[in-house]
């Protein structure tokens, strides 16, 4: 891969004749401002499904990324009347379900909530919880160890200066404070530079006090579009479209 593509920055060096040398405008944007609301999220799992009331919501009791290292596993233990029980190795969750005379699993997700939150250890690092509308009646199955995702460290930590390199911190800057404003202030005076616009049309009235910035429509004509409905059973429907200018 090495001797194929180079990472890093590379210099050539050419001294002999004649070569054009081109010149270009570069910046750099410093922002200075408060986004109080870009605050931490937790990690979360949802195991088991809603429709048969065993769907189980795991939570990291911390907010930030390090709880994404937390995994979870629902462990058939394969034998007979076996009694629930829970163990925790680092970060490791290991739920044994119950069994039955004949081998079957026999815990309830309602069970299996009870006895996490009971563990002394493994309730330092997780909160189990019913999933909404989910009755926690039903049996759960088994589950391979399940690693927790979305835990995000505050992305705009207090008299910290943050380097911005992807637009996932954008889209976690919340609404409140001044750099919101500011990054869409930003972005609008983009705008008008850009030969090409791909877009998501979302079919809904939506409220909310963040917006794409206005644009002269007029100026670019419409190239492609692809159609699409939701898959979560709401129908919602979108398009992705690209636009470019006239």
């Amino acid at each position: 891969m090495t001797d194929s593509f180079f990472h890093g920055i590379e210099l050539v060096e050419i001294d002999d004749g004649l070569r054009p040398i081109s010149t270009i405008r570069t910046s750099v944007v410093g922002l200075l401002g408060t986004a109080p609301g870009a605050d931490p999220a937790a990690a979360t799992l949802t195991t088991g499904v809603v429709a048969n009331n065993n769907a189980i919501k795991w939570t990291a009791d911390a907010q930030g990324e390090d709880g994404n290292d937390i995994t979870v596993a629902l462990v058939d233990p394969a034998g007979n009347d076996q009694a629930l029980a829970v163990t925790l190795s680092g970060t490791a969750i290991r739920v044994s379900l119950a069994t039955g005379a004949g081998g079957a699993i026999s815990s309830t997700a309602t069970a299996v909530i009870a006895a996490v939150n009971a563990h002394g250890a493994a309730s330092a690092l997780i909160t189990a919880a019913n999933a909404p509308t989910s009755s926690g009646a039903g049996l759960v199955t088994a589950v391979a160890a399940t690693a927790l995702s979305g835990g995000q460290d505050d992305r705009f930590p207090l008299n910290t200066p943050v380097l911005i390199t992807s637009p996932r911190k954008i889209a976690g800057i919340g609404t409140t404070g001044s750099l919101p404003n500011a990054f869409a202030d930003l972005y609008a005076q983009v705008i008008p530079l850009a030969d090409r616009l791909y877009l998501t049309e979302v079919d809904i009235e939506a409220v909310g006090d963040a917006w794409f910035p206005d644009y002269d429509r007029s100026a670019f004509r419409e190239v492609s579009r692809e159609s699409h409905i939701g898959e979560k059973g709401d129908a919602l429907k979108f398009d992705f479209v690209v636009y470019e200018r006239r």
